[in-house]
């Protein structure tokens, strides 16, 4: 019986071992995305009130994807690249005139550098990884309609961007696994100016920020070797 319990765990350190040490892990990841844009739908909710029979819909969620790479620094520390892209849920205004309509659609570009640890759970098939990234991120944005005479405009903006996420795993053989990907992505883009170098949108005197902030769930593909 004490063989047999020395075998197991001798087993399990190996497991937990051969996992720690794979040099590369590749992780591709999407799902659904909470945004954060508070101004922009402030704008178009004034704008929903300048004419007849004015509704609008917000924009509050969308859908994410991205991957990233870790490389192996120490056992269970990895450092590596991050992209990542934020398509948020169009938004819109209606009037009971349709030629005064108009939509807003936005998107951001996350390049990121982070580190990241995981854990593998032996004898389970089951691994946790969580990390830290941070970068650069550019947001565009268009506005179609109007009723100024048709036309699209647009606009770009750019700001730090970071984000706090972490995967669980079942590996479903050696190498690949599939999970459950979750984070917080922190990306306000507190800029962003139309083609003329004004601000894009603004209500008063104030440049409405895009801010895509919030949270990030869906399912995850990685490979470790």
């Amino acid at each position: 019986m004490k063989i047999a319990r020395v075998t197991t765990l001798a087993l399990a350190l190996g497991l937990a071992s051969t996992q720690a040490h794979a040099l590369v892990d590749v992780s591709a990841f999407g799902g659904y995305a909470m945004t954060a844009m508070g101004d922009v739908n402030q704008s178009l909710d004034n704008f929903a009130k300048t004419g007849a029979g004015g509704k609008s819909v917000d924009m509050t969620n969308g859908f994410y994807v991205g991957a990233d790479a870790g490389f192996t620094v120490m056992p269970f520390l990895k450092v590596g690249p991050r992209l990542k892209y934020i398509q948020d849920g169009q938004g819109k205004v209606t009037f009971t005139n349709p030629a005064n309509d108009a939509t807003i659609d936005a998107n951001l570009m996350m390049y990121e550098v982070g580190v990241s640890a995981n854990v593998d759970l032996p004898l389970t098939g089951l691994s946790l990884q969580g990390g830290l990234w941070g970068g650069y991120g550019m947001a565009n944005a268009s506005v179609t309609g109007g009723g100024g005479g048709g036309g699209t405009q647009t606009g770009t903006g750019s700001a730090f961007v970071g984000e706090l996420a972490a995967q669980a795993r079942y590996k479903l053989v050696a190498g690949l696994s599939i999970g459950v990907d979750l984070g917080y992505a922190m990306a306000d883009v507190a800029t962003v100016n139309g083609s003329n170098g004004k601000p894009f949108l603004s209500n008063g005197s104030k440049a409405d920020a895009f801010d895509f902030s919030g949270l990030n769930a869906g399912g995850a593909v990685s490979w470790d070797f």
